[in-house]
């Protein structure tokens, strides 16, 4: 039974509020370290399930969340690849949102 996209989704999203929000000791780079491998699970999945838009967004937060680090580079081209294989909705939030941290990352060709 093949698994529900949505479903990882808010798990992701809840874990990640679980590691960033709840008082603990533990660094802030763990925590980062810990929500980053979830977000890549979940972008492991969506692409199995070819959901592009879940990829979309889940790219979008792993590069968000990179930012924090400094090393938003690292998804960088992911993200342009994704942004790339799209034909149209241009207009969409995600769409939008990927377009904007692309082009605050100094590209303005998203797609090269």
């Amino acid at each position: 039974m093949p698994l529900d996209v949505h479903a990882v989704l808010l798990q992701t999203v809840f874990l990640i509020f679980i590691l960033v929000i709840r008082p603990t000791n533990r660094n802030e780079a763990v925590m980062i370290g810990e929500a980053e491998r979830f977000l890549v699970k979940g972008l492991e999945i969506a692409r199995q399930q070819k959901a592009k838009s879940l990829e979309l967004r889940l790219c979008v937060s792993l590069y968000d969340l990179c930012e924090l680090r400094e090393n938003r580079d690292h998804y960088r081209s992911q993200l342009s690849d994704i942004y790339g294989s799209f034909t149209e909705g241009f207009d969409t939030k995600d769409l939008v949102r990927a377009m904007a941290r692309l082009q605050t990352a100094g590209s303005s060709n998203p797609t090269a």
